[in-house]
Order: structure tokens, then C-alpha cells, then sequence
């Protein structure tokens, strides 16, 4: 069996959905993949026990005898050297202009990103739209920060941008500044998640109440950072599974032409999960803004509406009444429409089966999730499966 090199930077989710891409594609062309755990030298001097991929790659090509590499770009912190890849390689999380001309690459489409994010904004009718790009200047940053406002613009409302270029002792200081001048309701685009996680805390520091003041959406869906941060965040998820698949197919075609590269691809979100930082909140409510905590952290455990109103001192009726006057929803629709989102997510970026679909996201039995999700989205689990990769939330 031929085998394939995958350089891997992180053990984050992004990085495993690469991962399962690329085996699932591999699979089908024969190819063993043959992971190599990569920790950058320079990004990350306590781990120096992993390969050291400028060094190494010379000796594990000698050792695996590869027919191609595939590289996870996101984690180093300088270019590769261009002399340690004869053999086809192709690079995920980096483009052309960030390596060298003829560099076969697949990356996302930052445009699109921020176009998702301003459809994303302008459906929570704010009066003011702003963009925080990353602390420091990035193509991709500035990619997304173009289309965002572009989009904003071309339906008439304001957009603001913090254009403030300075060190890390002084940026929060001045993104602080920053957004305090901000009109209200204003909705915010961060860069990416950890951006967003900023622009949240500073926000509330300024006496902004989240989100009725300022709602905000970051990039990644990066869980370590989305459910940490109180009130949650509400992400952009790119496809990286589809990631994965187009760069062992763009491998295959290099390996077949070797003279003749491919062209470099794009994929773009495959969803926009939805956490508090978007969820419009009619009138500032304490007790709901716990139990929107609980439900989004529990709802794909089984959760049911009794277990979440026990012990609150007063009546499930009175919690209701609550509950809906402040969110628009009642508190079933609630835990249900985040079970959806948890099952359109799974059939969409998995290839779980259905009853483990139902189960993790939260539903008794198989047919009690078949049941409800085609009566909630319209065509049966499979169905939408089927239909494509695209998720509408």
C-alpha cells in the first residue's frame, strides 16, 4: 500500500476534521496516511520531543518512503523551506503568496467568510455594524475585513473598523477605547474566536449588555474558546473536513502530473453555530440568562424541561411565562432548536449513523429524532444529508 505524510501542527477539532477528510479520501485511492505529530520549534519550545519538520523531513521521507505530503500550516510560525519538498506536496491553512509561486495549496475563502458574517449580522436589524480585525496584520484578516464591510455597506448602515496597529502592552487599551464610542445596538464581526472572546469581555467592561447592545460573531467555532466565554460565543465553522478532502485530492492529481501542479482550492463555512453573543434577548432577565446556559450546555444530554426548572423556587408556569417573554421562545422549542442544530451539524460534517446521530444530539430514540427533525426541517435526516454539506440554522 502507497503511503501519504500528513504533518500535523495541533490536536485541536479543526485539525482532526482535516484529518478525517483526508483518510476518508485516502481510503478510496489506496493510500496509507501516516500522521506526523508536529510541534514548531519556535511556537513551542517546551515540546521539543515531537519532529522537528524543517529538520526532520528529509529523514522521514527517507524512512516512510512517501508518494506525497500534505502539511497543516496553521501552527508555524515561519515558511517551510522550499528545497525540503521534491516530492508533491500540498498545504493546508496557507496560500501561494504565503509560500511561493506554484505552492499547491487549499485554504478558506476568507471573502465568503465575511460575506456569512454580515448576512449573518444585518438579520439582528442593529443600527451599527463594526469589524475587529487580528492584533496584527494578516492577508486573511484583511480579506475578511473587505467583504464584511463591503457587504454592510452595500445595504446602507455604517460600518466601523478598529484600525489601531500597536503592541500587545497597549492594544487593549486602545481596542478598549475603541469600543466604548461604539452607537448602540451595534453587531460586531471579530476576526476569529479569539478575537471575539476579547471584544466580549472588554465589551461588558464598557456596560455593554451582550447581546442586546452589542451582539458578536467570531471564526473557527473553536469550543475551548466559544463555551468558555460567558455568555457563549456564537462562531462561523468552516468545512475543514472538506479541507481535508480536497487536499488529498488535489495530492492525487499533483502525484499523477508531477510537472504540471494543480491549481490551488478553497472551501468555505460549512455553518454558523449560534451561542448567546446573537441570541436577542427581549428584556435583561438574570434566571433566563441561566437557563440559556444550562440548556445550551445539557440539551444534547437529555435534558428535558422539568429537570431544568426543578428546584428554582417558583412555578414551571411562572419560569415559562418568563422564559418566553424574554426570549420569544418557549423553554421546549429552546432545548429543541439547539438539538437540531446539534444533529444538522453532525449529518453535515460526519458520517455518523443515524441512531448515533440521534443520541448525541440529544433524543430518547432514533424514531422520536426522525420524527421531529423531518417535521422541523422539512425532509428526513438522510435527506438532508443527501442534499449537500450546507447548513442553514
Amino acid at each position: 500500500m502507497k503511503t501519504i505524510l500528513f504533518f500535523q501542527t495541533a490536536n485541536s477539532p479543526s485539525n482532526q476534521s482535516q484529518l478525517s477528510g483526508i483518510l476518508r479520501t485516502a481510503k478510496t485511492f489506496g493510500w496509507h496516511v501516516r500522521v506526523v505529530a508536529f510541534s514548531d520549534p519556535v511556537a513551542n519550545k517546551q515540546n521539543s520531543g515531537l519532529p522537528r519538520l524543517l529538520q526532520d523531513v528529509a529523514k522521514l521521507k527517507a524512512f516512510w518512503s512517501p508518494i506525497g505530503i500534505i502539511i497543516d500550516c496553521g501552527g508555524l510560525s515561519k515558511r517551510p523551506d522550499r528545497k525540503m519538498f521534491t516530492l508533491p506536496t500540498v498545504f493546508l491553512d496557507s496560500r501561494p503568496d504565503d509560500l511561493w509561486r506554484g505552492a499547491v495549496c487549499v485554504h478558506v475563502d476568507n471573502a465568503e467568510v465575511g460575506r456569512t458574517a454580515a448576512r449573518e449580522l444585518l438579520s439582528l436589524n442593529a443600527r451599527a455594524y463594526a469589524y475587529v480585525p487580528f492584533t496584527s496584520s494578516k492577508s486573511w484578516s484583511l480579506e475578511r475585513e473587505q467583504a464584511f464591510t463591503e457587504a454592510i455597506r452595500l445595504n446602507h448602515f455604517p460600518c466601523h473598523v478598529f484600525r489601531k496597529r500597536c503592541n500587545a502592552d497597549i492594544y487593549m487599551l486602545s481596542l478598549d477605547q475603541w469600543i466604548a464610542t461604539l452607537p448602540k445596538p451595534v453587531a460586531i464581526f471579530a476576526a476569529n474566536d479569539h478575537i471575539s472572546d476579547i471584544v466580549v469581555d472588554l465589551a461588558i467592561r464598557n456596560g455593554f449588555c451582550v447581546p442586546d447592545d452589542v451582539a458578536v460573531i467570531g471564526v473557527d467555532n473553536d469550543e475551548h474558546i466559544c463555551l468558555r466565554s460567558k455568555p457563549t460565543l456564537s462562531s462561523i465553522k468552516p468545512d475543514h473536513e472538506k479541507a481535508g478532502f480536497l487536499a488529498a485530492q488535489l495530492l492525487r492529481e499533483f502525484i499523477k502530473t508531477p510537472k504540471h501542479p494543480p491549481a490551488s482550492a478553497t472551501f468555505g463555512p460549512i455553518a454558523v453555530v449560534h451561542r448567546e453573543t446573537t441570541r436577542a434577548i427581549r428584556r435583561h432577565d438574570e434566571r433566563t440568562m441561566r437557563l440559556l446556559q444550562t440548556i445550551r450546555e445539557k440539551a444534547t444530554s437529555g435534558l428535558s424541561v422539568a429537570q431544568l426548572v426543578k428546584g428554582l423556587g417558583v412555578s414551571r408556569r411562572t419560569v415559562e411565562m418568563q422564559f418566553r417573554e424574554a426570549t420569544g421562545r418557549s423553554i421546549l422549542q429552546e432545548i429543541q432548536n439547539l438539538r437540531i442544530e446539534q444533529a444538522k451539524l453532525l449529518l453535515s460534517q460526519t458520517y455518523a449513523q443515524i441512531d448515533e446521530v440521534a443520541k448525541r444530539s440529544g433524543y430518547p430514540t432514533t424514531q422520536a429524532f426522525r420524527k421531529h427533525f423531518t417535521k422541523t426541517v422539512g425532509v428526513s435526516p438522510l435527506t438532508f444529508r443527501k442534499q449537500g454539506r450546507t447548513i442553514s440554522i
